[in-house]
């Protein structure tokens, strides 16, 4: 009888298992996503803030309690600095300072013109402009007005000796202030729209 050999277990019959590669590019993969994550959340961050500052000078316009197109434009030149200008950044905030210099101008130089086409005198455009200062610090929020009105009351009372006159002049400057505040507000939702056509652009 034919004896059967026993079957002979080599080394091919055990194949040990491949290492499995891991791929590298998944964890940078999942850091750029997190870096991605972190820098969105920086620039809304940013944006919330400016827009808040922008709003909190939208309301010194009108209430001097603050000076409203600087604090808009400085709101607008902290986004810059943080974000990057690109050349959208430049043109907008270049006609964002270019609108705010205007409204500043307009704010002052109407109460001036109203007061002076009610016949004040230069000294008491003088005495209301120091008038103004003094109350600015002196009283919150409505001191500039209070100041700049009682100066030039005081300086045409004391001029022409005529409570009526003096009243009168006092009324137009009033009705010039009132004029400039509403520039300025114009002059400042214009430089927050041309802010928030920047953040769009970019």
């Amino acid at each position: 009888m034919h004896q059967i050999a026993p079957r002979r277990t080599t080394w091919l019959h055990h194949k040990p298992p491949l290492p499995t590669r891991q791929c590298p590019s998944a964890p940078l993969r999942a850091t750029t996503v997190g870096r991605r994550g972190r820098t969105t959340a920086v620039d809304v961050a940013v944006v919330v803030l400016v827009g808040v500052a922008m709003a909190v000078g939208l309301v010194g316009t009108v209430v001097p309690i603050l000076p409203g197109l600087v604090l808009v434009a400085g709101a607008a030149l902290v986004y810059g600095l943080a974000e990057g200008f690109g050349t959208a950044g430049t043109i907008a905030f270049a006609a964002i300072v270019g609108v705010g210099i205007a409204g500043t101008v307009a704010g002052l130089w109407l109460p001036h013109r109203a007061a002076g086409r009610a016949g004040a005198s230069r000294q008491s455009l003088l005495l209301g402009a120091a008038g103004g200062v003094i109350g600015f610090f002196a009283v919150p929020v409505v001191g500039l007005p209070l100041g700049g009105v009682a100066g030039i009351y005081l300086g045409e009372r004391l001029r022409t000796g005529d409570g009526q006159a003096a009243a009168r002049t006092t009324v137009a400057t009033l009705k010039g202030f009132g004029v400039a505040a509403l520039v300025q507000l114009a002059a400042g939702v214009v430089m927050v729209l041309l802010w928030i056509g920047w953040v769009i652009a970019s």
